[in-house]
């Protein structure tokens, strides 16, 4: 009869009474294997069945309830808290949702860079760099011909992979799901370093060009590094307006001294009120990011040297070729080992479409 382990445990402790088996017959006794026989897993017998049929003797009433005698509990003097006298019967439950490790927080997707999928071969955007010219003549003056200026923003696939292994004997022994953990891991690794390198990609050793590192992007000095004035805040969208660049998805992004750093700064220090340069965002939507001079301001430890850089990021690509992420399980190259290898690849570029769109502080900010 197949009964609910609590309540054959429950009825092993309350209902039961002793036998006088002597000591050797308790440590002979299987207390698991009168359950596995009540759950219908294997046959009763040995032991266990004697002392059942025994038990039954006294107590017909019970009928086909498994009865384990409290000499079995309470004689052999297991203690979990010794190894060899109880402990080792102890299990240890492991949850099925690992604890993930804290990552560092994207931020170039939510702040608005565009992404381009399903690519194929290379690349070439189109730009117009130049225009025609206007002039003001006399009335039968002759125009001069002007040309307008086009060059091209190339995009080229960069891998970025990840890989690692794990025993077939995990995979069968381990609670979690080890396969689906390792890829969820390896998947989120790359999605991190994919924003790392939209920010600040080398543009060397088979990195992209991220935008910290493009040619042309503008730059705002602090006076004094480390103390920021609001002055120079502002300075941020005028170096943008200048360039007639500021529209779209104007946002800042920094690191979380900075963000400290700001919530500290008085716009205007002999206020008697004082305003901070880093505002509430208020943006509902799981983010703890604010505002700085009225836009959506984000801090992450994905920018290095406490910088702060200020711009449209729809002006920002992200290029993916392929699927994506391409997934490769292979149990078969160290099959003799009985291991199991998870292989990641992606490919992509980052490419920012007008440089003269960002703005960066070229000396710390905090």
């Amino acid at each position: 009869m197949t009964r609910d382990f609590s309540e054959l445990l429950d009825a092993a402790l309350t209902r039961s009474p002793g036998l006088g088996l002597s000591a050797k017959d308790c440590r002979r006794y299987s207390v698991a294997k009168a359950i596995r026989s009540a759950l219908n897993l294997e046959p009763l017998d040995g032991i266990e069945r004697e002392a059942h049929d025994e038990l039954q003797k006294t107590a017909p009433e019970r009928g086909s309830l498994l009865t384990v005698p409290f000499d079995v509990i309470f004689r052999r003097d297991l203690s979990v808290g010794t190894f060899n006298q109880g402990g080792a019967f102890v299990q240890t439950t492991v949850d099925e949702s690992p604890i993930e490790i804290l990552r560092n927080r994207m931020v170039t997707k939510r702040l608005g860079v565009r992404i381009l999928t399903g690519l194929q071969g290379n690349v070439a955007l189109p730009r117009q760099t130049g225009t025609a010219t206007a002039q003001s003549l006399p009335e039968s003056a002759t125009l001069t011909k002007s040309t307008q200026a086009i060059d091209q923003v190339m995009l080229a696939p960069h891998r970025l992979g990840a890989s690692c292994e794990f025993t077939r004997q995990l995979m069968l022994q381990s609670a979690p799901d080890v396969e689906n953990f390792i890829r969820d891991d390896i998947l989120q690794t790359l999605a991190v370093k994919w924003d790392k390198l939209i920010l600040e990609g080398a543009g060397a050793g088979s990195e992209p060009t991220g935008i910290l590192n493009t040619i042309g992007i503008g730059s705002v000095h602090f006076a004094t590094a480390g103390t920021p004035t609001w002055p120079e805040m502002i300075g941020f969208e005028t170096a943008l307006a200048t360039a007639n660049a500021d529209a779209g998805r104007l946002a800042f992004a920094t690191t979380p001294g900075v963000k400290a750093n700001l919530k500290q700064t008085v716009k205007i220090p002999a206020s008697t009120m004082p305003l901070f340069v880093w505002e509430d965002g208020n943006f509902n939507d799981g983010t703890s990011d604010g505002k700085i001079n009225g836009y959506r301001a984000a801090a992450t430890n994905q920018i290095s040297g406490d910088k702060l850089v200020f711009g449209d990021w729809s002006q920002c690509i992200f290029a993916q070729w392929g699927r994506g992420f391409d997934v490769v399980t292979n149990p078969f190259s160290r099959d003799i080992d009985a291991v199991v290898r998870i292989t990641v690849n992606t490919y992509g570029d980052v490419a920012v479409r007008h440089p003269q769109s960002f703005c960066w502080s070229d000396n710390a900010a905090a």
